[in-house]
C-alpha cells in the first residue's frame, strides 16, 4: 500500500513538474516573439533569447516546438538575414493551418512565403503570400492587421521588380487599407509616397509631383520631418536622371554651398525655397552629427 502511494505521489510531481517545465517554455517563447515587435536590438535579444533555450528543444512538447521553429525563422527574416536554406518551415505551415489560429496561419504562411521568395521561386512565394491573406479572418477583433500589411508589401516588391505597375498599385491600395486598420499612420502616408513612385515609373510625371508635393507636406505636419527630406532628397536625383534622358524640362537650383538640384521647369518659385530651405535643415542636421561644419555631399 505504502508502495502505492508512493508511485502515485511520484507520477502527481512528474506530471506538476512537466505542467512547470511547459509553462516555461510558453513564457520564454512569447518573450521572445514581443520583443521581435520592437526595435532591432530587441530582435536580437530574441533571437540569442531561442538560442539559448536550443538545448531543450527536445524537452518541448510538439506545439512550442513548431513555434519554436516559426520563431526561429521569424527572427532570421526581421534581422534581414536569408531564410533561403530553412527546411522545416513547410512543415510549420502545415501545422498552424490545421491547428492554429487565423492570425497564427496568416504569420506562418508569410514566413514560408518569404522562404520561397528568398530561394527565388516567386511563383511559389506569390501563391503562398495569397494563401496568407485568405486565411486571414478580418471580421474578427484581434485580427492582426500588421502580418497582412506584410503580406502585401511583399507582393508589391514583386510586382514592382517585375514592372507591373498596375498590380504594383493594386497591392499598395490593400496596404494603404490595412495600415490604416492597425492605425499606423505613418504607414498610411508611405502608401501614398510609393504609389507617387509607380506614378513616376508609368511616365505620369505630373501627377507623380503633385502627389509627392502634398505627401511631404502631409509628412511634415504629422512630425514625420526625417522622411519627408529623405523623400525630397531621393526626388531630386530623379529629377536629375529624367533631366538627362531628355524627357522632361528642367531647372537647375544651385543652393548656397554649390549644390545642384533639379526640380521641374513650371515649379513655382515658393515650393523651390521650401523644398531648398528643407534640404539645407537636413545637411545642417548630418553636420551636426558628424560634429564638423565644412560642407559636404549626402
Amino acid at each position: 500500500m505504502e508502495k502505492l502511494t508512493y508511485c502515485i505521489w511520484a507520477a502527481l510531481l512528474m506530471v506538476v513538474l512537466a505542467c512547470h517545465e511547459n509553462r516555461q517554455y510558453d513564457e520564454q517563447l512569447q518573450r521572445a516573439d514581443s520583443l521581435m515587435e520592437q526595435s532591432g536590438s530587441d530582435i536580437v535579444a530574441a533571437a540569442e533569447g531561442l538560442n539559448a533555450i536550443h538545448a531543450d528543444y527536445h524537452r518541448m512538447n510538439h506545439r512550442q516546438q513548431m513555434r519554436y521553429r516559426l520563431l526561429q525563422v521569424k527572427a532570421r527574416n526581421k534581422l534581414g538575414q536569408s531564410v533561403a536554406g530553412d527546411t522545416v518551415m513547410r512543415d510549420v505551415a502545415d501545422y498552424y493551418r490545421r491547428h492554429g489560429t487565423p492570425n497564427e496561419r496568416v504569420e506562418a504562411l508569410y514566413l514560408l512565403a518569404r522562404v520561397y521568395h528568398d530561394q527565388g521561386l516567386l511563383p511559389q512565394a506569390i501563391e503562398t503570400y495569397q494563401m496568407a491573406d485568405q486565411a486571414a479572418d478580418t471580421t474578427r477583433s484581434d485580427c492582426n492587421w500588421k502580418h497582412l500589411f506584410l503580406v502585401h508589401s511583399q507582393l508589391s516588391q514583386i510586382y514592382s521588380e517585375q514592372r507591373l505597375p498596375d498590380s504594383n498599385l493594386r497591392e499598395l491600395d490593400i496596404m494603404r487599407l490595412y495600415a490604416s486598420k492597425a492605425k499606423d499612420t505613418l504607414n498610411v502616408i508611405l502608401c501614398d509616397a510609393w504609389k507617387s513612385g509607380v506614378l513616376w515609373d508609368k511616365g505620369m510625371y505630373d501627377q507623380a509631383v503633385d502627389a509627392e508635393n502634398l505627401i511631404n507636406q502631409k509628412l511634415i505636419r504629422k512630425g514625420y520631418q526625417t522622411y519627408a527630406n529623405l523623400i525630397f532628397l531621393s526626388l531630386t536625383f530623379s529629377y536629375e536622371a529624367l533631366a538627362d534622358e531628355g524627357d522632361v524640362n528642367f531647372q537647375v537650383i544651385i543652393d548656397s554651398d554649390g549644390v545642384e538640384h533639379y526640380v521641374l521647369a513650371d515649379t513655382p518659385i515658393e515650393l523651390i525655397v521650401w523644398y531648398i530651405e528643407l534640404y539645407e535643415k537636413e545637411l545642417e542636421m548630418i553636420r551636426a552629427v558628424r560634429g564638423d561644419n565644412r560642407p559636404k555631399p549626402l
